[in-house]
């Protein structure tokens, strides 16, 4: 929730887009994190990282990298930690999740192909 409040505000504020901002935010959920971290439980790390990881991903401002970040890191940390801990709605919501990005990157995949192929036919038809 820190992390999307500063997303927010440094639209407003320039000094919050500044590396410092960030690193300071991560220090400052480490902390947290070292703080409330039992040692019995290390998958309760997990969504910490994964929301660590997600932050860096959103200061970009590049949709790509997001979803290429919450597919790859931000969904699969967080799926782990709600199996671990039966939660059966967290799972199904990043299962869903994880499902909705691949669905977009075959869409994608499909209509550059049908664009590809277009193309192609259309080479010919010019040429004569």
């Amino acid at each position: 929730m820190i992390f999307r409040v500063l997303l927010l505000l440094s639209e407003k504020y320039e000094k919050l887009k500044s590396p410092f901002a960030l690193t300071a935010v991560c220090a400052y959920c480490a902390v947290v994190a070292a703080l409330t971290f039992d040692k019995s439980n290390l998958i309760a790390l997990l969504p910490m990282f994964a929301n660590i990881l997600s932050m860096g991903a959103m200061w970009t401002r590049r949709p790509n990298f997001i979803r290429i970040e919450q597919f790859a890191v931000t969904s699969p940390c967080w799926l782990i930690f709600n199996i671990s801990t039966f939660s059966i709605a967290g799972t199904f919501t990043e299962a869903f999740n994880l499902v909705s990005i691949a669905v977009y990157y075959i869409r994608i995949l499909i209509r550059k192909n049908k664009e590809k192929k277009a193309a192609k036919e259309a080479l010919p038809d010019e040429k004569s």
